[in-house]
């Protein structure tokens, strides 16, 4: 990551070393320690002190020499700093030592920085360049599940390129991560696609996050259009948005067709474990589907949603003793773990051990200090006595 400006805390910055000359005989001052500056910042910076320079000294022997050597010094840090043009830098910097002082030169720089003169295409890069760092640093913070900061991190993108769709899509993801903010998501999320300049992959990927967004706000009838053309426009999208569709086909009264689409999809991959849980999941008879999710174990140990469901399966059959170990393993993944460790909580409650649901609420809290599922634990724990 790059230097932060000392100033508005914005990216990337370089630090800015600037004289100033003042007094009859040229008293010069010079930053101490020189903080890193973005582009404005150090526009606003070097006019500050051009100006300085040109009315603040006397303008008598030895301070035009010196006022001279400031202007020069200045504009060649402002020129590499890219806060004002190369050519009129230079032309100042030359003026300054045809003059008897350097009043006109120093004074022409600060006025033409004070009007913001300096490269659109610099300007343009510098602004891309915020945005990425923006943008990577949200990532960061949602891979981590904190989707607050990177939210914050995306609509600080999005003040440097409003409408940017990406940005939006982005902003709408984060949004849908966040305690309350599902109106938010919406909004963000409708606009990204309004615009109808997505890639294929970002139309999918917004449309699988709004039908997320609709299904928890109990929209399922319009959670499962939207699912439904996310999977149209990317059929080989993740395990999580084929669930999300199957949850939202259920809940509106389709169940018969989402069992009718998984059975054909296991009929085209009969030996993907994804298809066979997906398949799996539906099965209304827990039997049943508690003998799927073995099968599909039994061929892919590793498959940490078969799993989850496993143990989901057996809590629901009254076996928090057998559902408990397969929570605990569950858990030891990042992505999905928060409500693998919730379920341990539901087991150690059901067998009466609150010592280890108090040490699985606290791992969880540790673990994932964002997840919703941390204010559950604990109000589950505290119904229960503690």
């Amino acid at each position: 990551m790059g230097s932060l400006c000392g100033s508005c805390a914005r990216g990337p910055a370089a630090p800015l070393p600037l004289v100033t000359v003042l007094g009859f005989l040229g008293r010069v001052r010079r930053t101490e320690d020189a903080r890193p500056l973005c582009r404005a910042c150090a526009r606003g910076a070097g006019t500050r002190a051009l100006l300085a320079t040109a009315l603040g000294g006397f303008w008598g022997w030895p301070a035009a020499g010196r006022a001279a050597a400031a202007v020069v010094s200045d504009a060649r840090a402002l020129s590499r700093a890219g806060a004002f043009p190369r050519p009129l830098a230079a032309l100042a910097a030359a003026a300054a030592f045809g003059l008897p002082t350097a009043f006109a030169s120093a004074l022409l720089l600060a006025v033409a920085l004070a009007a913001g003169g300096s490269d659109p295409e610099a300007e343009a890069r510098e602004r891309a360049a915020r945005i990425e760092e923006l943008v990577a640093e949200a990532r960061g913070y949602l891979a981590a599940g904190d989707a607050e900061r990177a939210l914050g991190r995306f609509r600080a993108a999005l003040a440097e390129a409003p409408g940017l769709p990406e940005l939006l899509a982005g902003a709408g993801l984060a949004a849908s991560r966040s305690e309350g903010r599902s109106e938010e998501a919406e909004r963000l999320l409708r606009e990204a696609l309004a615009s109808g300049d997505l890639s294929r992959a970002g139309r999918a990927d917004a449309l699988a996050t709004l039908g997320d967004v609709l299904l928890g706000t109990g929209r399922d009838a319009e959670a499962a259009e939207a699912l439904a053309e996310a999977l149209r426009i990317g059929p080989d999208a993740p395990v999580a948005v084929h669930v999300a569709y199957q949850d939202a086909l259920r809940r509106s009264g389709r169940a018969a067709e989402a069992t009718r689409i998984y059975e054909a999809r296991v009929a085209d991959r009969t030996a993907d474990p994804d298809s066979l849980y997906l398949r799996a999941r539906l099965l209304a008879d827990p039997a049943a589907r508690e003998a799927a999710l073995r099968d599909v174990l039994a061929r892919s140990p590793d498959h940490r949603r078969a799993r989850y469901a496993l143990a989901r399966t057996l809590l629901e059959g009254t076996r928090p003793a057998e559902a408990l170990p397969e929570f605990r393993a569950a858990a030891l993944d990042r992505d999905g773990g928060d409500r693998a460790l919730f379920g341990v909580i539901e087991c150690a409650l059901a067998l009466g051990d609150r010592d280890g649901a108090a040490r699985a609420a606290a791992d969880l809290r540790l673990r994932f200090p964002a997840s919703l599922l941390v204010a559950r634990a604990d109000a589950l724990l505290d119904a229960r006595g503690r």
